[in-house]
């Protein structure tokens, strides 16, 4: 009798760390540190009607463990899109302008990896909301194909420490935002930005400190 109960014991501690060996597998998992970038479920919108020339599609992604190198990061997204066409999507509407428009958020407190909106009359919850972590935006049409990159380095409360546009490989602007506890906005150091002037095919070069 003793050996049975003891073998119904062995049991039923071997049925209880299964579960608890899974959960750490999982874990371990999900802060391995790997850097993976995933569309959100049920966040796609489409904007066009019948009668109008062009169709936005907007489409969001999380990415977890993004690099902090904003060069790196574009890069990132940059390869990311090329391995997941969006334009196939909408082979329906070729006789239109197709815009794409797509928006890549961090992890967050607020914004965790399951994360799914909410429409519920008492706790709304959109990804307008989390714009706090959003940190790149790419944005290109059938009309103009070459693709804009916009790319942040922000802090745990969204503010931007950094950012950086590109349009395919060209670095177009890089910022450095300084806060000024002082004043009620950011004073940002705007480097090497380059700014088509009167002659079409030639770029200057500017430095220049503004005011927000």
């Amino acid at each position: 009798m003793i050996k049975v109960n003891l073998k119904i014991i062995v049991l039923m501690i071997g049925i209880f760390l299964i579960p608890l060996n899974l959960i750490g597998c999982k874990k371990n998992e999900e802060s391995s540190g790997e850097t993976k970038i995933f569309e959100i479920d049920n966040t796609k919108e489409i904007f066009g009607k019948k009668d109008e020339e062009e169709v936005t599609v907007k489409k969001h992604y999380m990415i977890l463990n993004p690099p902090k190198d904003l060069i790196e990061l574009k890069e990132l997204f940059e390869k990311y899109s090329k391995e997941h066409p969006v334009e196939e999507e909408m082979k329906v509407t070729e006789s239109k302008n197709r815009i794409y428009d797509l928006f890549f958020y961090r992890e967050s407190e607020d914004l965790p990896r399951d994360w799914q909106p909410d429409e519920s009359y008492m706790n709304t919850d959109r990804l307008e909301h989390h714009k706090n972590d959003l940190i790149a935006h790419i944005i290109w049409s059938d009309a103009e194909p070459q693709k804009k990159y916009n790319v942040y380095d922000k802090n745990k409360e969204g503010k931007v420490i950094k950012r950086m546009r590109f349009i395919e490989d060209q670095l177009v602007e890089r910022a450095i935002h300084y806060p000024y506890t002082n004043r009620p906005s950011d004073r940002v150091a705007t480097i090497d930005r380059k700014i088509k002037h009167a002659n079409p095919s030639g770029y200057k070069t500017k430095l220049s400190l503004n005011n927000n």
